[in-house]
């Protein structure tokens, strides 16, 4: 692929690309949801990746040292095929079906013989409508990662029989009151795109207490009230995504098991004071006092992700003793530092 991010963490989702040497890469831990090119993969320490020769797109098949992690479906690729054929594949580290688009009706034969096979196999719905015709394969899969959900009150009830779902990416398309959401037991990973019209009601994830990473992803001037984590006890990551205004920001401070936070729009970081941080992107409008300040008050930190003109003077990094990761998405004029 030629290029990767992570979804979980990356900064404004700045993408690595490849160059004529070396193949892209990219900051991970366990459980992110990394994107390369058209695919996503979860990825976890075990992972066989070595090096950019281990990864292979070939008809529509994402696979990595010889192991299947995705099977896409198209509407210009005839993927019967490959599905006649499954029976003698490994689909032990299957991860993903893509929906890139709805999958005519002679498919689905093939999904349910395939829900035998991995009845955990993700959903990526790379077309938000793709299975809206086909919902008994909500029945048949117990997908333990879900992709481009469009959640509204009418179809919440979808995700109750998803007993397995560890990772969840939802559009929010209700308009009016939203309802909360139902209690997903092993949920841990949660990407909530608001709706641009409504703010996420309080009690939201009153019922998903056990999520530890939420990633809030704004719409046209979204706002986001931080009173909407106060359940989430487990909570070690945090982002929010083109957000124009966090509402008490300083409730943040009550969740000190967070471990990575990432605030794109917040020019008041100084009232941020986490014990246990161990990477933080830098808003864009933070000043260089404001960052010397921060790092003085957070010395254990280990990846800094930098995309912010108004920091020019590096040297404070040096006295981050445990620092492993520098990331800078911008000119560098602190070559000495």
């Amino acid at each position: 692929t030629d290029f990767i991010f992570n979804y979980s963490k990356s900064s404004y989702w700045n993408q690595f690309v490849a160059d004529s040497t070396d193949a892209p890469a990219v900051l991970c831990s366990d459980d992110d949801l990394v994107c390369c090119g058209d695919y996503l993969l979860v990825y976890n320490h075990d992972f066989p990746w070595q090096g950019s020769n281990s990864l292979l797109i070939e008809d529509s098949v994402f696979i990595i040292n010889g192991k299947i992690y995705a099977v896409n479906i198209y509407s210009e690729t005839d993927m019967t095929p490959w599905f006649r054929s499954m029976n003698m594949k490994d689909l032990s580290e299957l991860q993903f079906i893509n929906f890139e688009s709805a999958p005519e009706e002679d498919y689905i034969p093939y999904l349910e013989k395939l829900a035998t096979i991995k009845p955990n196999a993700g959903f990526y719905l790379s077309d938000t409508d793709a299975i809206s015709k086909y919902p008994q394969l909500y029945s048949v899969y117990n997908p333990r990662y879900l992709i481009n959900f469009e959640f509204s009150n009418s179809n919440r009830h979808l995700l109750e029989e998803l007993s397995d779902l560890e990772l969840l990416w939802m559009n929010i398309i209700q308009t009016g009151h939203v309802e909360p959401l139902p209690a997903l037991p092993k949920l841990k990973q949660l990407f909530i795109a608001l709706s641009a019209e409504e703010p996420l009601p309080d009690d939201f994830l009153v019922h998903n207490k056990q999520i530890e990473k939420l990633i809030v992803i704004g719409n046209n001037n979204s706002v986001f009230d931080l009173n909407c984590i106060r359940y989430l006890k487990r909570l070690n990551t945090f982002a929010a995504i083109d957000i124009d205004s966090l509402i008490n920001l300083q409730l943040i401070n009550n969740h000190q098991h967070l471990m990575y936070l990432q605030l794109c729009s917040c020019p008041h970081i100084e009232q941020v004071n986490l014990a246990h941080l161990r990477w933080i992107s830098i808003p864009s409008e933070v000043t260089q006092e404001q960052f010397e300040n921060f790092l003085n008050m957070h010395a254990h930190l280990e990846v800094v992700e930098l995309k912010n003109r108004n920091i020019c003077d590096l040297q404070h990094l040096a006295e981050l003793n445990r620092l492993k990761g520098l990331v800078i998405a911008d000119t560098v004029t602190d070559y000495a530092s």
